[in-house]
């Protein structure tokens, strides 16, 4: 199926998202229990980048108090989506939570200084980030392909996170394909030349967008080989699957690196579907997740503590904002929604995938 190319960028000045960040910070002042807001990231491209905002607040913050805290109302071309509502007390945390770079304090209470990781957390984290965020982008692959058109504007942004995702792999000592090196180089072209002033053809855009899944794939295969490594994994089942709300996933020994599949009822739901080589199963299991039995909790190494502790983390922080009615922060990702687990979920994906797949 031909992807048609939709909703393209438009050039932006600096001055533009420093507008709509005050804009924000005006609304969050008149919120109680904020106590402080940062940047992360930074805003290299005017057009492509978009804005990430962390939010630190009271944990007694009252149910409901927070939502003048979203974005709503706000350009969505520069805020592509919320911003991560953190507690007080888990701030100096907030690694085990998110991968987060280049903090700045823009409003309240200073908490940069706060976060601190030591170094050997550090680098197991960024093989947990570099495996939970490639992951995380093959049911978004397979919902472009499958719905046959593309945005633009968010994609652009998309592509150029994986150039991170490379930096991040390289941090690590996974190299990288020829093929991939390739893929990423045109990756920068396709920021540079509109940085420049150029259009992009939509046809060499796709093609772009197409390759780069090879580049996940490549990585997703080295890091799963190395957390296996490190999680002192032996042997695996052929096959084992797990469903929790509206995800699937499926592993097996012959599923080389990974791949997606996605399906959406109208007006229901989504409902998406990763298939992955049997190690990220090992993997899933260190984050609590019930794809394999508990026999395969006996090896403990540094990694199984660390992907213990950041799920801990990470549930937590779900916990708070379902707590505090907070329905559009950014949060933890660990691969599976983090819903409770239901046996009814197993015969409403079924039933959702069937009708999803044949409408």
């Amino acid at each position: 199926m031909p992807i048609i190319v939709k909703n393209p960028p438009q050039r932006v000045q600096l001055e533009e998202y420093e507008c709509e960040i005050n804009k924000y910070l005006e609304r969050a002042k008149g919120v109680e229990g904020v106590r402080g807001v940062m940047s992360m990231g930074s805003i290299g491209a005017p057009g492509l980048s978009d804005i990430d905002l962390i939010c630190v607040v009271d944990d007694d913050m009252v149910a409901g108090s927070a939502a003048n805290l979203g974005v709503e109302g706000l350009r969505k071309d520069l805020f592509l989506h919320g911003p991560v509502i953190v507690p007080e007390s888990m701030i100096s945390q907030l690694q085990y939570i998110i991968y987060a770079s280049n903090l700045i304090s823009i409003m309240g209470d200073d908490y940069v200084d706060s976060i601190v990781t030591p170094e050997e957390d550090l680098e197991l984290l960024k093989l947990m980030y570099l495996i939970d965020f490639t992951e995380s982008r093959y049911g978004q692959y397979a919902q472009v392909k499958k719905r046959g058109y593309i945005d633009q504007r968010a994609w652009m942004t998309r592509l150029w996170s994986i150039t991170h995702t490379a930096g991040l792999a390289d941090d690590l000592g996974i190299d990288l394909s020829d093929q991939s090196m390739e893929i990423l180089s045109d990756v920068r072209k396709l920021r540079s030349d509109w940085l420049e002033g150029d259009e992009i053809e939509d046809d060499w855009f796709v093609k772009v967008f197409i390759n780069s899944e090879k580049v996940l794939s490549d990585v997703f295969k080295t890091a799963c080989e190395l957390a296996f490594v490190k999680l002192g994994g032996s042997q695996l089942p052929d096959k084992c699957k797990i469903i929790v709300g509206i995800k699937r996933i499926c592993c097996q020994k012959e599923e080389s690196s990974i791949r997606g599949e996605w399906g959406r009822v109208p007006r229901i739901s989504q409902y998406i579907t990763t298939y992955a080589n049997s190690r990220y199963a090992l993997y899933l299991r260190k984050y609590g997740f019930d794809i394999l039995d508990d026999s395969y909790d006996d090896k403990v190494s540094p990694m199984s503590l660390l992907m213990k502790k950041r799920a801990s983390m990470v549930r937590h922080l779900y916990r708070f904002h379902r707590d505090k009615n907070i329905t559009f922060s950014m949060g933890g990702y660990l691969g599976l929604p983090l819903s409770k687990q239901r046996k009814i979920d197993s015969l409403k994906f079924r039933l959702g995938w069937i009708i999803g797949n044949i409408t």
